[in-house]
């Protein structure tokens, strides 16, 4: 069966866009007037000014890296309440959000870490999607080791048992299937995914064909 078609998108990513928001924001607005969808992947360290004078975001994928203490001693003191603020205030703009948790061997693997951003996430809204990725060896951090795919399963059966009804384990390898979107009541595949390719895509009108359960997102 072939592809559905998608909507364009734009997405501001890597560089965190925060920094260079008076180019994105011209931008976006170009591309809304092209019909175009505009994304931001940042780490939500934005001031509420922002968000709301951002009137052309349409979805936001947001890190939450981990507790105050990773916060505090890995990110250089940052203050995590207002990353979480952030994630608030995006969604009452009604900005489609989904959340990413990169997780780190030795800094943010245990329970208590993933049960606080769970909660987080969970008292927001249980439908807003939640990421566990992997952490690969990089710049300041190359003698830590790569995050096993059994822990990231271990985070997403938690999120799951806890009521949250999309949780992804990413960053894996491609065809992982917790990449795929599940209906959360009957379990039916809604959205298959290989790596960064869209297989297929089985919503109707944004509902599951099998029951009819409405699931969140932009479709």
């Amino acid at each position: 069966m072939p592809t559905r078609a998608v909507p364009a998108a734009t997405a501001a990513t890597y560089t965190e866009p925060t920094v260079f928001y008076e180019y994105a924001k011209d931008t976006a607005e170009i591309a809304r007037e092209k019909g175009i969808k505009n994304v931001f992947v940042t780490n939500g360290y934005m001031s509420p000014e922002m968000i709301d004078d951002f009137d052309e975001l349409d979805a936001a994928n947001v890190d939450i890296k981990g507790d105050e203490k990773f916060y505090r001693e890995v990110c250089g003191g940052v203050d995590m309440e207002g990353v979480l603020d952030s994630v608030k205030k995006l969604y009452e703009n009604e900005v489609h959000l989904e959340v990413t948790n990169l997780i780190v061997p030795g800094y943010n693997d245990d329970v208590d870490s993933w049960k606080k951003i769970i909660d987080f996430v969970k008292n927001l809204d249980p439908s807003i999607p939640l990421h566990f990725t992997a952490f690969r060896p990089a710049y300041k951090m190359k003698d830590t080791e790569r995050t096993k795919r059994d822990v990231l399963v271990e985070a997403r059966e938690l999120a799951l048992e806890e009521g949250l009804e999309h949780v992804y384990c990413g960053n894996t390898y491609p065809g992982d299937p917790f990449e795929n979107t599940y209906c959360p009541d009957c379990g039916e595949l809604l959205i298959d995914r290989h790596g960064f390719l869209l297989q297929d895509n089985f919503l109707e009108d944004g509902k599951c064909p099998e029951c009819g359960k409405k699931i969140y997102g932009v479709f």
